[in-house]
């Protein structure tokens, strides 16, 4: 395999993680808290992620590679990635703070019954 210079490896890798997410360019985007033009550019070597990205997506890939059910964890950066404004579902889970954040956010939505459910899951 040649080397990859720097451009070239953070764009292998910001498409190795939202690979690992199975995510599309929007909702990736949305789960970073960047355009879907951004990731483009990153994914396309045309630009680089802010160091602050960067760290996030680093920080990511750890977590993920340590979670026991990394399923459960994609699942709660989509929903984030739907229903959060206010930050980055990336930032809230590096925060340590993205599932209080979701229940939050899913309480204000008055769900009814159904909700209760769902939120025994977080």
């Amino acid at each position: 395999m040649e080397k990859l210079d720097e451009q070239e490896y953070r764009a292998w890798f910001v498409k190795k993680m939202r690979g690992d997410l199975e995510a599309d360019q929007a909702t990736f985007a949305q789960i970073v808290g960047v355009t879907p033009a951004t990731v483009s550019r990153w994914e396309n070597a045309r630009a680089l992620p802010r160091l602050s990205h960067w760290e996030y997506l680093h920080d990511l890939d750890e977590i993920l590679q340590q979670s026991p059910d990394p399923g459960r964890l994609i699942e709660m950066l989509k929903i984030g990635a739907a229903i959060c404004s206010d930050s980055s579902p990336l930032e809230l889970l590096v925060a340590g703070r993205l599932e209080t954040e979701l229940y939050h956010h899913l309480s204000d939505l008055n769900l009814g019954p159904p909700y209760k459910a769902f939120s025994a899951r977080f």
